[in-house]
């Protein structure tokens, strides 16, 4: 049985999502973290950063508080990305509709920072 959690919190821009990848040579005693990522789910103006996107996995150790701009500097763990869909809660119809096939990697875009340049330009990852 799956439990289903409702919470709501205030956009922020501090507020991110982490994933680590893990990996078992033999048990799920024995997990092991191999790599992790960070996505910044809110822009500087508590925009939902909706879309699709792909982001890339970098070395532990793995520091949550770390800004996005520091992970930029960090090794990046191979090719691995992760392919996801950030959906704002009033999309849902359209986004339900919406085919699941790798053939859809190309709608796929890096996820940009939240901290524009000197330029007024998103950095991307």
């Amino acid at each position: 049985m799956h439990t289903i959690f409702n919470y709501r919190c205030p956009a922020s821009p501090e507020l991110g999502l982490v994933v680590e990848l893990q990996t078992s040579d033999s048990s799920p005693e024995q997990l092991r973290t191999r790599a992790w990522l960070k996505l910044d789910l809110f822009d500087n103006n508590r925009n939902l950063r909706s879309g699709a996107w792909k982001v890339p996995f970098y070395f532990p150790p793995i520091i949550p508080e770390m800004s996005t701009s520091e992970l930029l500097s960090r090794p990046r763990y191979e090719t691995a990305e992760l392919y996801l869909r950030v959906v704002n809660n009033r999309d849902t119809g359209s986004q339900s509709a919406a085919s699941i096939s790798p053939a859809n990697h190309i709608d796929y875009q890096l996820a940009a920072l939240n901290y524009p340049d000197a330029n007024g330009s998103y950095a991307v990852y």
